[in-house]
């Protein structure tokens, strides 16, 4: 028997709405079937990728934990640098007991420093008998601000002579400048 259209035509009401709600229950059913089909083979082939995550966030892990231990182990050798640098300090400081007048010569160098002066390296040198070095290295915001410093020092009693190399005066701004001190023992 062949099913048309007009057979389902010839069902009463009530059955005609039976068959319809039974026709969407099973496509329901259908639709519900392939969607699960489909989270499982799509689970299926991502299975791979998620182990590798996981493999890779283990790797990452590691590196950090790696990456940690050497930042620590950086800290202690820069700490041991440090300390290296401040027992040469040290030594520079305790050969300067021959010259004890070492940090008033310091205080009245700051005194005249001008605002647009900045000191990146204070050296003293202790050469011989007739007298001592200082040594300044920085940068002058601009020419006229180091060649007033410059003066200023100059005219300090305490210095016999302060050295300002022509060649730091080449350029007018962003002057990066050295200037020697001589001192001498009293």
């Amino acid at each position: 028997m062949k099913f048309s259209s007009n057979m389902f035509n010839d069902l009463p009401e009530n059955l005609k709405k039976e068959v319809r709600g039974q026709y969407y229950i099973r496509l329901g059913i259908i639709a519900g079937l392939c969607f699960l089909a489909v989270e499982i083979i799509a689970g299926f082939l991502m299975f791979p990728s998620w182990t590798l995550s996981l493999v890779k966030k283990q790797e990452v892990e590691n590196s950090l934990v790696e990456i940690a231990e050497t930042q620590k182990s950086v800290r202690v050798s820069s700490d041991t640098i440090s300390i290296s640098h401040t027992n040469e300090i040290l030594k520079v400081l305790n050969t300067s007991h021959d010259y004890p007048h070492i940090i008033p010569l310091y205080n009245t160098i700051l005194s005249f420093k001008k605002n647009g002066i900045r000191f990146e390296k204070i050296s003293f040198v202790s050469q011989d008998s007739s007298g001592a070095n200082i040594s300044l290295e920085g940068t002058a915001i601009t020419r006229d601000v180091l060649v007033a410093f410059s003066k200023d020092l100059k005219s300090s009693p305490e210095f016999t002579e302060v050295v300002l190399p022509i060649s730091n005066l080449a350029k007018d701004t962003d002057v990066d400048f050295r200037i020697d001190i001589r001192i001498a023992k009293k």
